[in-house]
């Protein structure tokens, strides 16, 4: 089931909580996204988080890239209002929104090019054609030799691997 507001089962007000509890290891791909941009980049000047969701991704982001300027998206007033409110009071002048929009959709000003585009956790609720257009629409944002980075869900290709990947995700909900 899909949570009114956003294209996740969880409802946006619970969502930072819910997917630490429900996917093992979810903090780990913001700091390891985080770690493989500041060795490449060091610092990047733009970056633009899609189905940016309440916003803790670029929370952690702007405390260790001192000179990113963040641009967030998401399809979800919901998600935006939480993020909004998690990161204008401390970040206003390296923060900006856009209204709601999904991936696809994203259209950024003629010069404005990111260095870094992620997308985590937020294409796999698309159909596949979705999926494509999000992430060719992505690579046409992206800057010259930046950087994108995208973690979403995939099914096993065989029915062992589905049932390891059950088995691996009942002992982490124990």
């Amino acid at each position: 089931m899909v949570s009114e507001g956003n294209r996740s089962s969880h409802k946006s007000k619970d969502y930072d909580q819910e997917i630490i509890d429900t996917i093992p290891y979810y903090e780990s791909f913001h700091d390891e996204s985080s770690k493989i941009i500041k060795t490449i980049l060091n610092d990047p000047d733009i970056w633009l988080d899609t189905g940016c969701g309440t916003g803790t991704l670029v929370q952690k982001a702007l405390e260790i890239f001192d000179n990113t300027y963040f641009i967030l998206a998401d399809p979800s007033f919901e998600m935006l209002d939480l993020a909004k409110n998690k990161l204008l009071k401390h970040f206003p002048d390296r923060v900006n929104f856009l209204e709601p929009i999904g991936t696809e959709n994203i259209i950024l000003e003629y010069d404005c090019k990111p260095d870094v585009i992620t997308a985590i956790q937020s294409h796999h609720y698309m159909s596949l054609n979705e999926r494509y257009e999000a992430t060719k629409n992505c690579y046409r944002l992206l800057k010259h030799d930046g950087i994108f980075i995208t973690f979403e869900n995939v099914r096993p290709s065989t029915n062992s691997g589905v049932e390891i990947g059950k088995e691996y995700w009942k002992n982490f909900q124990e």
